[in-house]
């Protein structure tokens, strides 16, 4: 990714893919964007500043969506401008942008004609692909909001917490199954309190001669415990029970249970393989 260190907001987006083409056309960058391996409070600012900037709720990264593509090559006649012929002068002129042409023949796009708000969507060769969030400082409202923007993010990194946390959730535990939190053992998820009271029933049951087999149940709740010699079995669940839980299990409330008194005597089996 380019490194921005030092630059102005318009040399940033002239370093972009077709960058230079945006500059010309009166674009600039807001300074929010994402790519395919964006951290998920990257991606909640890129949707919190979307809809800060008026892009409605359909934007979904990654799809080209409001993507400003490739304004400078839309068909001439399709240009936009307003124009007045003055013949003595032997030229015409757009009244909304000041564009003069004397000669005939295709002409750019007149830059009026863009929205003062967009993504501009390009892939990359290292991260798939790259959203970035353009305007036109032209714009007084686009402008003005960009300014409180770039403000608030330079007091807080974060433009919507809530939305901001809960993507990070989302991301580290894409089923109740699974979890990738960089916090590890001590995420307070249910799929690793339930690893840790399984750990320590089986554990537990060690002690006693048991060689317990652990099956876990696809909601990340609870899990089925057996032992492979003596097939004495329990379940280990994080829902409240009414059984006494296993003394040690770091939780007291509310109560997590492994089925009772099971494995609570030695297994007979237990000196087999000595």
């Amino acid at each position: 990714m380019t490194d921005y260190d030092g630059m102005s907001w318009t040399e940033r987006t002239a370093a972009l893919p077709n960058g230079r083409r945006l500059v010309e056309s009166g674009y600039e960058l807001v300074g929010v964007g994402i790519h395919r391996d964006s951290h998920p409070f990257e991606v909640s600012n890129m949707v919190a500043a979307a809809a800060w900037l008026g892009l409605d709720d359909a934007y979904e990264p990654g799809t080209g969506a409001h993507d400003i593509g490739r304004p400078w090559e839309v068909h001439p006649d399709d240009a936009g401008h307003d124009l007045y012929y003055f013949p003595a002068r032997g030229r015409v002129e757009c009244s909304a942008c000041g564009y003069v042409q004397r000669h005939a023949g295709p002409m750019p796009p007149c830059p009026d004609t863009f929205p003062p708000v967009a993504v501009a969507h390009f892939r990359h060769w290292a991260v798939g692909w790259v959203d970035e969030l353009i305007y036109r400082p032209s714009d007084a409202d686009a402008a003005a909001i960009v300014r409180e923007l770039r403000e608030r993010l330079e007091e807080y990194p974060l433009l919507n917490e809530d939305d901001a946390y809960r993507r990070e959730w989302e991301t580290d535990h894409p089923s109740p199954s699974e979890c990738y939190s960089d916090e590890g053992d001590d995420c307070p998820c249910d799929w690793r309190r339930l690893g840790a009271l399984v750990e320590h029933a089986t554990k537990w049951a060690a002690a006693r001669g048991h060689t317990v087999d652990v099956d876990y149940s696809q909601d990340g709740r609870t899990a089925d415990l057996m032992c492979e010699r003596c097939e004495l079995s329990g379940v280990a669940t994080l829902d409240e029970r009414t059984a006494e839980p296993l003394p040690g299990v770091p939780w007291e409330r509310p109560r997590y249970d492994i089925g009772g008194a099971v494995f609570a005597s030695d297994c007979p089996e237990g000196g087999d393989d000595e």
